[in-house]
């Protein structure tokens, strides 16, 4: 009975059913005890998440995303937001120069053709 007042209290979450529920190729964990905050919650998926807004906005030309382009911050003239445009236009230029250099390439997508330039 406690058992079932645990499970009706849980949360799963699971991705790939077919092969997380195949009894010979994986193995299911099932979590107990009380529920905690992730460590770096929620910066822990926000970063990312940021991070890759930021290399969809820029593998744009610089002349599609004048924001960008002309350096200016998000919004207002925090110093968080002149951090993110210094950051944004340092990335736009390490991004224009593998570009240039055939070290990355800007279609179908942004990709890193150069493991040198990804260490430079």
């Amino acid at each position: 009975v406690r058992l079932l007042g645990v499970w009706r209290s849980g949360v799963s979450v699971i991705d790939e059913v077919d092969v997380v529920l195949h009894p010979l190729k994986s193995e299911l964990n099932w979590p107990l005890g009380d529920k905690h905050s992730l460590d770096f919650a929620p910066w822990r998926w926000e970063l990312p998440s940021h991070l890759l807004n930021v290399l969809l906005l820029l593998q744009q030309p610089a002349e599609a995303s004048s924001c960008v382009a002309d350096g200016s911050a998000p919004s207002g003239n925090s110093a968080h937001a002149q951090a993110e445009a210094s950051v944004t236009m340092r990335l736009r230029g390490a991004i224009d120069e593998g570009i240039a250099k055939n070290m990355l390439q800007r279609l179908p997508h942004l990709a890193l053709l150069s493991e040198a330039f990804y260490h430079e």
